[in-house]
């Protein structure tokens, strides 16, 4: 029997490199997907910081456009904007443009002149 035993035991000696081999092999398999993930993780974390500050950037510009459609509403909100932009006056009213330097500064007043019929123009 202690010959029977003998043998189990050199069976199992035999088998130990290969059951090792194997582990080390399962062992890299997931130390492999283990770093892919943390690998993931760090994009994943890179991009959430990339999108909150990008959402706070549209949050900031909705809220500017927002105040300005808010002055849109006022009569005096709409006047500011067409005399800033159109360059316009009121009847009675004068602007004065000052320049830098050798240019000279312009006036204008607003004229209103009636327009003739098309038939005068002959």
């Amino acid at each position: 029997m202690a010959n029977f035993q003998g043998k189990k035991r050199r069976r199992i000696s035999h088998l130990s490199p290969l059951v090792l081999g194997l582990l080390v092999i399962f062992l890299i398999i997931i130390l492999r997907a283990t770093w892919g993930v943390y690998q993931k993780s760090i994009i994943a974390e890179e991009n959430l910081s990339s999108s909150n500050k990008k959402i706070k950037e549209i949050t900031d510009r909705k809220n500017s456009l927002q105040e300005s459609l808010d002055r849109f509403k006022t009569a005096r909100g709409i006047e500011e904007e067409i005399r800033t932009n159109l360059s316009v006056v009121k009847n009675g009213e004068k602007v004065i443009n000052i320049m830098d330097g050798d240019e000279t500064a312009t006036t204008a007043t607003s004229t209103v002149k009636k327009q003739n019929p098309w038939w005068h123009f002959w």
